[in-house]
């Protein structure tokens, strides 16, 4: 059975004798871009790219407000800070996710609070999230409270994972129950949509990822979206160093950090961005090339939710336990296919094992089945 899967990958990929998981695809608009960057000497945190590319994102995503920042970790960081997350605080997210989900919440000095994940989505389980609401927190003051810990529950990060839209409707009316803002991590997902909306777009904020193994990529990048006018102000003056406009003095009011993206990322951003929907269908056909290769097969393509539209970011098989994935993916790797194990639930890391945590029985069984295989783009 691996034979027959690793067969189906080299199919797709004939002219690669080593094949990743997901490498960019960059032209010569994306070299032009740079070199213009390059000669306008404007090369860091200002210019003519990061204002356009921004402009791209509003366009695309449909938000109101778009920042465009130098990582995703970054954009789910300032996010939380222009939600005021504050030490002590805590954030309930979800089991299963890049580690910067939960990272980006430590670096406030909160906590993470971790929720299964839901089978069909791979995102948080709204009715986990309802029963955890219903039984350990008691809203005061408008301020939800761990009924355990006596500590602030400030936020709620759902992840859209591996750009499969989570049930983002249900999770933020159980969230609006207790007053809880939803910021979504939406890092893997831009081009994603639940009901015809891009996701990142339902909560207070949502934070996107360009890095080089995105659908498309600024090399290092990401950004957040919003329609809140007064959280797009907060952290956009944050991104800043929370520099003062003067005309005389250098003045700062508040401890800001240094998180735009530079202008040469931007430019490689704006030249991607006029490929989108291509690279958007391409990654959409790709996924639909693994599923008839793998009907047969006793290994199953992970699949967008009902009423979405999955970028497929990266694509996952799920097999029948885990003594067939770790042959899958031995096999893969002698024969030049980089396929990985899905990653570690994030409770189970050390820094985090000892946060309250949810019955994991989706999560678990999930990981333990779950690889992640070659995704990049199929255009030359």
């Amino acid at each position: 059975m691996p034979n027959a899967i690793i067969s189906a990958i080299k199919e797709l990929y004939p002219s690669k004798s080593i094949i990743p998981l997901h490498e960019p695809l960059i032209g010569k608009a994306e070299k032009d871009n740079v070199t213009k960057c390059l000669e306008s000497t404007f090369i860091s945190n200002s210019g003519e790219y990061i204002d356009l590319f921004e402009k791209k994102i509003k366009e695309l995503s449909g938000a109101k407000y778009a920042l465009a920042v130098n990582s995703g970790t970054s954009a789910l960081h300032l996010s939380l800070a222009g939600l005021n997350i504050k030490p002590g605080d805590e954030v309930i997210t979800q089991s299963f996710s890049f580690v910067a989900t939960a990272n980006a919440i430590s670096y406030h000095g909160a906590t993470p609070i971790f929720m299964d994940i839901d089978d069909q989505t791979l995102g948080m389980a709204p009715n986990n999230l309802f029963n955890f609401l219903n039984e350990m927190v008691d809203v005061k003051d408008g301020i939800p409270f761990n009924i355990e810990t006596g500590k602030n529950i400030a936020a709620c990060i759902p992840v859209h994972t591996l750009g499969h839209p989570c049930e983002i409707e249900d999770i933020l009316a159980i969230c609006e129950e207790v007053n809880l803002p939803v910021l979504e991590d939406a890092a893997a997902a831009f081009g994603s949509t639940f009901n015809n909306q891009q996701v990142g777009t339902f909560g207070k904020a949502g934070a996107f990822s360009f890095n080089g193994n995105k659908l498309f990529t600024t090399g290092g990048g990401g950004a957040i979206v919003t329609d809140d006018e007064e959280l797009y102000n907060t952290i956009s003056h944050l991104a800043k160093v929370a520099k003062v406009e003067d005309s005389i003095n250098l003045l700062h009011d508040k401890i800001g950090y240094n998180c735009k993206i530079s202008n040469l990322h931007a430019a490689v951003g704006c030249a991607q961005l006029d490929r989108f929907n291509e690279f958007l269908e391409n990654k959409r056909n790709l996924a639909s090339e693994y599923t008839n290769s793998f009907s047969d097969l006793e290994a199953e393509l992970i699949q967008e939710p009902i009423n979405c539209k999955s970028n497929y970011w990266m694509n996952a098989l799920l097999f029948k336990n885990t003594s067939s994935k770790e042959v899958f993916i031995r096999e893969s790797q002698k024969e030049g296919i980089l396929a990985k194990a899905a990653w570690t639930p994030l409770p189970e890391l050390e820094m985090y094992k000892s946060c309250l945590c949810d019955d994991l029985e989706v999560t678990n069984d999930l990981v333990n089945r779950m690889a992640f295989i070659p995704s990049s783009l199929l255009l030359e």
